[in-house]
């Protein structure tokens, strides 16, 4: 895995990124990146545009992990857009489980990674993505449906979480 993303890792910080980043410094392989929000994990939405970019890979690479998820940081749309962005210029389909539980994602954002779901190759691997508790109104809510339904991948968006 590139040495962007161990530096994206690192400029995030907290013990949980700091423990990727020296996986990855040994050749370890890592195909799940879990950075959920909290006490050791807070990703900025310049961090998270930023790893996204890391994590973009080549086009022999494609993205660089089956499973993300950043729940619980306030990524907001900068965030999901700069994420839907990097998923989009990846050419392998790599990505099964995104994970976005209240990170402050709008209509904006979600509307990114719709683009990216309509997009084709990279986003045919998906099994499963929960975005649950993010003000996205109705109507991407039905888009975020209806493709979850024509792609064939579960899709949590309605539980009512506290936004944060």
């Amino acid at each position: 895995m590139s040495e962007r993303v161990q530096k994206a890792l690192l400029a995030i910080g907290g013990a949980t990124c700091r423990e990727y980043a020296h996986e990855l410094s040994r050749g370890d392989a890592v195909e799940s990146l879990e950075l959920r929000g909290g006490l050791d994990t807070k990703i900025s939405p310049v961090q998270a545009a930023e790893l996204a970019k890391a994590l973009a890979g080549d086009d022999e690479t494609g993205f660089l992990v089956k499973t993300l998820s950043l729940s619980n940081n306030h990524i907001g749309d900068e965030g999901a857009m700069a994420l839907a962005t990097a998923l989009v210029s990846s050419k392998t389909a790599k990505l099964k489980s995104l994970g976005l539980v209240m990170c402050g994602i709008g209509d904006e954002g979600a509307g990114a990674l719709c683009e990216w779901l309509e997009a084709g190759v990279s986003s045919t691997s998906l099994t499963m993505m929960c975005i649950e508790g993010n003000p996205i109104g109705s109507a991407i809510k039905k888009r975020l449906n209806d493709l979850a339904n024509k792609r064939g991948f579960a899709l949590f968006i309605d539980r009512d979480l506290p936004i944060l």
